[in-house]
């Protein structure tokens, strides 16, 4: 990706044996182009195989399990506290 022109290498500040890839206005541009093939390939091959029951449990096992992921707070739309009510009978 870096070849690519996707992505640039920068050293962390912190600590010498981590580097971060930050994207580039190409690599912006390479995800949004990939972004709608990868949401319908998520939905045809998953979600649509999924009872809402299940997407339920899908979302709160993902919410439980991203704050974990990543160092940076949670955006508030994906925060437990907002998240949507369960269809009645979902687990939860």
């Amino acid at each position: 990706m870096q070849e690519r022109g996707l992505v640039v290498r920068a050293d962390d500040a912190d600590d010498p044996r981590r580097a971060h890839a930050i994207l580039t206005d190409a690599g912006v541009a390479a995800l949004r182009a990939a972004a709608p093939v990868h949401v319908n390939g998520v939905r045809r091959y998953l979600l649509d195989h999924l009872t809402p029951q299940q997407q339920a449990s899908l979302v709160d096992i993902a919410l439980s399990v991203l704050p974990h992921l990543s160092p940076a707070p949670l955006p508030p739309d994906l925060r437990a506290d907002s998240r949507p009510e369960a269809p009645p009978g979902a687990a939860g």
